[in-house]
């Protein structure tokens, strides 16, 4: 049969796991209840000489959505320290309220009444400078848990551009440059200015700036010039956090709940092994002890010595010192200190049981 102590440990591994099974339960996905994100479309246009992105991701979704839902959106590449203008909408152009929570770089967008997001921000930090007319750019399309994603990158025609990663890609060359990512992987681009192209130098031609990828794009969606980017941005729900940090506090809830079980448990088992220790009948019955309590009490008040009790009763030395200490800790026997030996004498309830044992004797 296995020991209060030992079920004590099973229920708090029980526990444990049904409090990680539920904590995994809590896991929010890139969208709640039963919707889920199927596909994303990725536009990213730069102008490294402007330092300057414009990111576009159009999010699918797997059914229609009715009631307000969160949904999350991660940020294209870690390498992003903040963002700015923040807009998304979806069916009928129906503007909805985003929030860009820092600490996980992502956008939460409250959704309703659609079937996709559109979601634009400016990125800051996407480029870096990394020399004279070098830029690199990381863009990772490894979102977790969405079956189909596709990327595109573009940028003006005046510079070569050099892809590392392990993904497919290709390239299309018009007045732009767009790079195309075809799988869901993280690409590290590097643009190199070709300081050789020619500029026509006529009044009539555009400037940089006019000519820009980032201009067009951004044209549609900052023309408004009353309009601010918080217009389009609401405060962070106050539970927000709280559901992130929901799982690991049910889980530590569950733990000390089983602690508190196993420690009551032990507990309960050391007051038994006292028990067991101070009961007469227990130690009545071992021959050992009732030779101790014997000889200890035909010596006298005055006692005797472990080293002498041990010659007397001619057993290992080892045995008589753990039936002493088991006496000495049931209250039958008191343990004195006397110079470089021990004194061993019986207290009152050694000496009734010596009187029981002595009567037995004679009779």
């Amino acid at each position: 049969m296995l020991s209060k102590t030992l079920w004590a440990i099973m229920l708090l591994m029980i526990l444990f796991i049904v409090g990680f099974n539920i904590a995994s339960s809590f896991s929010i996905p890139c969208l709640q209840n039963t919707v889920y994100i199927s596909k994303i479309d990725i536009s990213v246009t730069v102008d490294p000489e402007l330092n300057i992105s414009y990111v576009e991701e159009t999010v699918y979704l797997s059914s229609f959505v009715n009631e307000l839902t969160s949904l999350y959106i991660d940020l294209i590449s870690d390498d992003i320290s903040s963002v700015r203008f923040v807009r998304a909408y979806g069916d009928g152009d129906i503007e909805f309220p985003t929030h860009y929570i820092a600490t996980n770089k992502t956008i939460e967008v409250m959704v309703s009444n659609t079937s996709f997001v559109k979601i634009e921000y400016i990125p800051i930090g996407l480029v870096t400078p990394i020399g004279l007319g070098y830029y690199e750019l990381s863009i990772d399309l490894g979102f977790e848990n969405i079956e189909q994603i596709s990327g595109e990158v573009i940028v003006p025609k005046n510079f070569d551009i050099l892809v590392i990663g392990t993904g497919d890609y290709s390239v299309e060359r018009n007045d732009f440059i767009t790079i195309l990512l075809h799988d869901p992987e993280r690409y590290i681009i590097v643009l190199m200015k070709n300081f050789t192209t020619t500029i026509p130098t006529s009044p009539t031609t555009s400037s940089p700036t006019e000519t820009s990828p980032i201009t067009s794009a951004l044209t549609e969606t900052t023309s408004p010039s009353s309009e601010s980017p918080t217009t389009h941005t609401s405060p962070s729900p106050p539970t927000t956090d709280t559901g992130k940090w929901l799982p690991l506090l049910l889980v530590a809830a569950l733990a000390l709940i089983g602690i508190g079980i196993a420690w009551f448990f032990m507990r309960r088992r050391r007051e038994e092994i006292v028990v067991e220790t101070i009961s007469p009948t227990d130690i009545l019955s071992d021959d050992i002890i009732r030779d101790i309590l014997l000889v200890v009490g035909d010596s006298g008040e005055k006692g005797i010595a472990q080293n002498r009790l041990v010659t007397i009763i001619g057993k290992p030395k080892s045995t008589i010192s753990r039936k002493i200490r088991r006496l000495s800790e049931a209250g039958y026997i008191d343990v004195e200190r006397a110079g470089r030996s021990n004194i061993v004498r019986l207290t009152g309830k050694g000496w009734e049981i010596y009187r029981k044992l002595k009567s037995g004797e004679s009779e």
